[in-house]
């Protein structure tokens, strides 16, 4: 995995990411126990090893984790319904040479799974991804494959002119995943971006997903302001001082005013920020920057292909689309909205 942080002019090529052990397990489901909300999958174990035969110090206790199982389609190629989210686990006991048992730690799972399903159990998708670029300047990816990554592929935040060339994400031979989730995730960016000629398939969730963040107003105190980001302080994953931010009426989403932020503290449960000039907004509005919002977006001549979720979701302006195929995306192809609730990612588009 790679990263390129605080770095100006990067060019990465011809590169390609592999892993020994996948971090997931593609196998059939042999028995359900709705009692006991467990399944019983049957996998590989020369593909799929518990844990890897490998001389090495590498901790594989993640493993025996299972924090995503979907029904995955081997005729057609494609993932169906339903996919779970849950924090499951594989009793480390419970592995065979053959077969791995999966507890369910929520009611009501274990009855969605038949005897004869195909499922990929992903032990992780929100962290380790392929190549994570943030802070950064004038970055550009060309010929850059990944096979798989225990979180996204390429990932950037707050980082000004990136390129992604003839690059790919998809699995390795013989198998049904490639990324445990998005192919390319970008937020808060600024700038031009350019996906071009590149392919990404058989990814755990969306191909592409470019956003900003909505913040919320919890108060106003004397000529502060309270903000929150999901359910605890904004912190500077969302925030930059000097940044222009848009003040914008939670029912409406329609915009009302414009400041920068001057500075900010934050606390244990909300974050306290001053703002230029001043703004009295009213307690659950949002308001996100304006400053970290590309000029041009080009998304050209790319191909997704079988993955789960959408195929490319734009919340920003300025987006150019052209040439672009979507085959067996289990969502949408092209995905535009806001969600100022849950993920909170912004559209100013």
């Amino acid at each position: 995995w790679l990263q390129v942080l605080n770095s100006t002019n990067v060019t990465l090529a011809d590169i390609s990411v592999v892993h020994y052990r996948v971090p997931f397990t593609y196998g059939r489901v042999v028995a359900v126990d709705e009692l006991r909300e467990t399944v019983r999958v049957e996998y590989e174990a020369a593909r799929y090893p518990f844990p890897p035969a490998i001389n090495d110090t590498v901790d594989y206790t993640w493993l025996y984790t299972a924090e995503a199982m979907i029904r995955f389609d081997p005729t057609n190629k494609v993932y169906v319904a339903p996919d779970q989210f849950f924090s499951g686990a594989i009793d480390a006991q419970s592995v065979t040479s053959t077969t791995f048992e999966i507890y369910f730690n929520t009611t009501g799972n274990a009855r969605q799974w038949r005897v004869g399903d195909m499922a990929v159990v992903r032990h992780h998708d929100d962290d380790m991804n392929g190549l994570q670029v943030t802070t950064s300047e004038g970055v550009t990816a060309d010929n850059i494959v990944l096979h798989s990554t225990p979180g996204m592929g390429f990932v950037a935040r707050m980082t000004k002119d990136l390129s992604i060339l003839n690059s790919a994400v998809r699995p390795a031979d013989g198998l049904p995943m490639s990324t445990n989730a998005d192919a390319v995730h970008l937020r808060c960016m600024y700038g031009e971006v350019r996906i071009e000629n590149s392919h990404f398939e058989a990814q755990g969730d969306d191909g592409l997903n470019i956003h900003n963040f909505y913040v919320t107003v919890a108060g106003v105190q004397n000529s502060n302001i309270l903000l929150t980001y999901e359910s605890g302080p904004a912190t500077s994953d969302v925030l930059r001082e000097g940044d222009v931010y848009e003040f914008r009426n939670r029912r409406t989403l329609q915009p009302y005013a414009t400041a920068t932020l001057v500075s900010y503290v934050t606390g244990a449960d909300t974050t306290v920020a001053t703002f230029s000039p001043p703004v009295s907004p009213t307690q659950y509005d949002v308001l996100s920057s304006i400053t970290t919002l590309p000029t041009f977006v080009s998304i050209r001549n790319n191909t997704y292909l079988g993955n789960r979720a959408r195929g490319t979701i734009f919340k920003v302006p300025h987006v150019h689309a052209s040439g672009n195929r979507y085959i067996n995306t289990s969502g949408p192809a092209i995905y535009i909205r806001t969600e100022s609730a849950y993920w909170q990612e912004s559209t100013v588009s």
